[in-house]
């Protein structure tokens, strides 16, 4: 198993000392093996090694108004991986303090993930925005765009796309053992919006980002340079603003 996950890292181009951000979907890999989540999260974290930094998503969707978001609890919910739960247990492991799009790490580059001038999901000073300030590579492990390509809607953000209004949301939060009252500049979503990310990402391609890619069973893994996916990204963002839209005819 091990030859095979090296094998799959060195076609997607992930070296050691890395800082990368990885979603990943098991199924794309057709194995039965009940340890397989705990042989693919150690093994990651041995291929980076302690120079690298590993990051994960721990996204909370919960609208419950009493809801409170505390770092050391992950929300269940449709985006939250095997991966990401046996990850979370790692007793080196940080978490940012984004009541919505959280992200879990360890290594030297997860530093920014205990800063709390910003709970905000997208724009200056996310999670996102380090993610590019700091080289970040992103693997979707098994996953497509539309499954995994989460910085996209932060593009979405800093572009100001027309179909989305920013809007202001009250969260509560559990800093040092207290409950914090917050509010957070975020993002709506229309519900008549159809996204097609899959479509959007070939685009982005075929404008000059480089993608590795590596096959599994039942899917395939990309991987890529933030910083590229920010650069060539935000050049169909100027062309087209409605350019993740799939139904964008009817919004124009």
């Amino acid at each position: 198993m091990e030859k095979y996950l090296i094998d799959h890292f060195n076609k997607l181009e992930i070296n050691k000392n890395d800082n990368i951000i990885v979603y990943s979907k098991l199924s794309s890999f057709g194995l039965i093996d009940k340890n397989f989540v705990k042989v693919l999260t150690n093994f990651i974290i041995k291929y980076v090694g302690q120079k690298g930094t590993i990051i994960m998503p721990s996204y909370t969707f919960n609208k419950d108004k009493r809801f409170v978001f505390d770092i050391k609890k992950i929300d269940k919910n449709y985006s939250t991986s095997l991966v990401v739960k046996d990850f979370f247990k790692n007793k080196n492991i940080i978490r940012s303090f984004r009541p919505i799009h959280s992200h879990i790490g360890m290594g030297p580059k997860s530093h920014f993930l205990k800063k709390t001038d910003s709970f905000n999901s997208f724009g200056k000073n996310s999670d996102f925005f380090y993610f590019n300030k700091y080289n970040f590579k992103s693997i979707f492990l098994g996953c497509t765009p539309e499954e995994a390509a989460t910085f996209l809607i932060h593009l979405e953000y800093i572009n100001n796309v027309p179909y989305r209004n920013k809007i202001i949301l009250e969260k509560k939060i559990k800093i040092n053992n207290k409950i914090k009252n917050i509010k957070i500049d975020y993002f709506d979503k229309p519900n008549n919006i159809k996204f097609d990310f899959n479509a959007a990402f070939k685009k982005i391609e075929k404008l000059g980002l480089k993608t590795n890619k590596a096959n599994l069973r039942f899917g395939t893994s990309v991987s890529f340079k933030i910083k590229d996916l920010s650069y060539y990204a935000n050049i169909l963002f100027k062309t087209n603003k409605y350019c993740l839209v799939k139904n964008f005819n009817e919004f124009k």
